[in-house]
């Protein structure tokens, strides 16, 4: 026989399955965290072949890029491209910040676009934990504008081993025109609205990504969407944890269907 319905075997099952379910969302949460869901949102990476490009002609692109946003970052030193600096700080409602300190994680919370720029031949020096954190705001979807231009190896070897920490295919090809020349924009991205044409002094030409602007050498901007940054492993011993949490579940669900059936 069944117990009647108002039996107190009956609200102890009644307890004991309401106390499983509850269990098992927390533990299918919990299993979720520990395995890195939900993914990543897109992040955008532009980058500029020529420290020189900031004159007034060009202007459009780099206020396209930032959009909406707020807050802006001049990583290190806002001088290669001193009248970005200068739009981006009088821009009503944006708040523009030029520091030198160490990217982190922290310094890059509730930022909008980072800049990282380098005088002409200057190398980036940037460490390898400041380019995680560097990634990780783009996997949030923060947007990064990068200006750089070289001729000496090591200034550009440095340029393309950021862009590499940062997961995207944009490269320095290590070719420099040595002339200046006003090229034609077409129309169709919208980084290049208000744009007919782009003022280049001098640059360094790219590959990978999406070329915006080219000059008779090659691209000299390009742009990246960055909608599936690679995930961070996880540290030691989370996947075993991740693993007990899947069996703990299991186990209690099955205990959990029991109590239900009885």
């Amino acid at each position: 026989m069944f117990p009647s319905p108002d039996h107190p075997l009956r609200a102890v099952r009644r307890g004991r399955l309401r106390l499983w379910q509850r269990g098992r969302t927390v533990l299918l949460a919990a299993a979720l965290a520990v395995a890195g869901l939900p993914p990543a949102t897109a992040g955008t990476v532009l980058v500029v072949g020529d420290v020189n490009a900031a004159r007034t002609g060009n202007l459009p692109l780099f206020t396209a890029l930032l959009g909406g946003a707020t807050d802006v970052l001049f990583s290190r030193s806002g001088t290669a491209i001193g009248a970005v600096w200068q739009a981006f700080r009088t821009a009503a409602g944006v708040t523009a910040v030029q520091d030198t300190q160490t990217l982190t994680e922290t310094v890059l919370e509730g930022l909008d676009l980072l800049v990282l720029s380098a005088g002409f031949d200057k190398a980036m020096t940037y460490t390898d934990a400041e380019m995680a954190a560097a990634t990780a705001f783009l996997s949030g979807g923060g947007r990064l504008l990068l200006v750089a231009e070289g001729q000496n190896r090591t200034a550009v070897a440095s340029y393309n081993a950021v862009l590499s920490r940062l997961g995207t295919a944009i490269r320095f090809t290590g070719t420099r025109i040595g002339t200046s020349e006003t090229v034609a924009v077409s129309p169709g991205d919208p980084l290049l609205a208000g744009l007919t044409s782009f003022g280049l002094s001098k640059y360094n030409t790219l590959s990978g990504g999406t070329a915006l602007i080219s000059g008779s050498g090659g691209p000299a901007v390009a742009v990246e969407t960055l909608p599936d940054v690679a995930p961070v492993g996880l540290p030691g011993g989370l996947p075993l944890a991740a693993g007990a949490l899947g069996l703990l579940l299991a186990l209690w669900q099955r205990r959990g269907t029991g109590a239900a059936r009885a």
